[in-house]
């Protein structure tokens, strides 16, 4: 009886006939498909999977205002909320005006004013320590030249 039962077995699995009992393994999945068939579906779906991602990436970018260099912070973060309300009690901060610009905070309207101010605060090299020592050397050896002709 149990050679029977091998060989009907054996039979079943060549005609592709499968028991109740029987249920297909991922692996047994998988060798359905002829090889090439899956890279070709892998391919596929790499392919759409960097289309998306590109597509958001652009998407996101396009949303930057000028001079933002960093994706804006959500609502609820401490340090955006503690930013906009010095902007708010002094739209002269220079820290504010760097965070507010550079992270995208403000509303459009607000923002293209604050940018300006930005502008040319980076011209005049407030955000650059560099800068600000030379300026300071500067003016401090044009002080001493000042007193040394007063003498």
């Amino acid at each position: 009886k149990k050679e029977t039962k091998e060989k009907k077995e054996k039979k079943d699995k060549k005609e592709g006939k499968r028991d109740e009992k029987h249920r297909e393994t991922p692996e047994e999945l998988q060798k359905e498909f002829l090889p090439w068939e899956k890279t070709v579906k892998d391919v596929r779906a790499a392919e759409l999977a960097l289309q998306r991602i590109q597509w958001s990436q652009s998407e996101h970018r396009k949303i930057f205002k000028d001079g933002q260099k960093f994706p804006t912070p959500p609502v609820a973060e401490a340090t955006r909320a503690f930013y906009e309300s010095l902007f708010a009690e002094n739209p002269d901060s220079k820290i504010a005006i760097k965070y507010c610009v550079e992270n995208g905070v403000l509303p459009v309207e607000v923002h293209h004013e604050a940018y300006k101010k930005y502008k040319k605060m980076r011209e005049k090299g407030v955000f650059n320590m560099g800068q600000q020592l030379k300026l300071a050397l500067h003016r401090k050896e044009l002080k001493r030249l000042a007193l040394k002709g007063l003498r």
